[in-house]
C-alpha cells in the first residue's frame, strides 16, 4: 500500500533534498512524498519520481530502491534535442542548474543504465542527443553504446563537464553549496559563481562546435533557437 503527495509537510525528506542541493521548487514540481507499507505494518517515507510505467523510484537519506515496473521516465516539451541522465537526482540537479521553469530539451531518465534498451528509441527519434551519464565504466559504456545506436545523430558527452566528480549530483551538491554560501561577497561564494558560470559556458561553447561540424544546414536551422545547458 501507498499514499503519494506533494513535497512540503515530511521535514526528513526536506533535509535529505537540501543535502542533495536540491530545491523545494524544483522538487515539487517533479516529485512526490512517497509513504508505503511493504509486509510488515511499518510505514516507510521517502521522495519518489514516477516512471512510465507508473512505478516509482524511491530516495531518503538511508535507502534507495525502486517499485515495479522498474523502467525509464520520459519528460517531452517537444524539442529535437534530449538530455539523458542515468538517475532522476541528476535531472533535478540539470532543472536547478538552469534556474528556469521551462526545460530547454526533452529528457529522459534512465533510472538505471539497464534500462538502456527501452530508451533507445526515444533518444535516436532526437537530432541531438546530450549524455550526463556517471563518470564510471557503465557510464561510459552506455555513452558509447548510444554513438553507436544513433548514427546520424549528433551526440555531445557532457561527462566532460564534471570529469572530477562522479555525477552531475556531486558536481551541483559542490557547487551550489560555494554558491550560497554567502551574499556577503565572500571568497567561496565568488568562486562557487565563478565555476558555475564556466561550466555553463563551455556547455553552450560545445553545442556551438558540434553545430558547425554538422554538414545539414536543415540540422543548423532547426537548432538555432534552441535552449541548452
Amino acid at each position: 500500500r501507498q499514499r503519494q503527495m506533494c513535497i512540503e509537510t515530511d521535514p526528513r525528506l526536506l533535509y535529505y533534498l537540501k543535502s542533495r542541493s536540491i530545491s523545494l521548487e524544483i522538487a515539487s514540481r517533479y516529485c512526490r512524498e512517497v509513504y508505503y507499507r511493504t509486509r510488515g505494518e511499518r510505514e516507510y517515507f521517502a521522495v519518489g519520481f514516477r516512471n512510465d510505467g507508473g512505478g516509482w523510484e524511491l530516495r531518503n537519506s538511508r535507502f534507495k530502491i525502486s517499485t515495479s515496473p522498474k523502467t525509464i521516465s520520459t519528460l517531452s516539451c517537444g524539442s529535437d534535442t534530449v538530455a539523458v541522465f542515468e538517475g532522476f537526482m541528476d535531472y533535478l540537479s540539470y532543472m536547478s542548474m538552469r534556474r528556469e521553469r521551462r526545460p530547454g530539451s526533452d529528457a529522459i531518465v534512465l533510472n538505471s543504465v539497464s534500462n538502456l534498451s527501452k530508451a533507445m528509441s526515444a533518444i535516436a527519434s532526437h537530432a541531438t542527443i546530450l549524455t550526463y551519464l556517471d563518470n564510471d565504466e557503465a557510464g561510459r559504456r552506455t555513452t558509447a553504446e548510444i554513438c553507436r545506436q544513433a548514427e546520424g545523430r549528433t551526440v555531445i558527452d557532457r561527462s566532460e563537464l564534471y570529469k572530477e566528480y562522479n555525477d552531475l549530483n556531486d558536481y551541483w551538491k559542490a557547487n551550489a553549496r560555494n554558491v550560497g554560501m554567502s551574499i556577503n561577497g565572500s571568497d567561496a561564494a565568488k568562486t562557487g559563481y565563478a565555476s558555475l558560470a564556466v561550466f555553463l559556458l563551455r556547455q553552450n561553447l560545445s553545442i556551438l562546435f558540434a553545430m558547425l561540424q554538422s554538414v545539414s544546414y536543415t540540422h543548423l536551422r532547426a537548432h538555432e533557437t534552441g535552449a541548452y545547458l
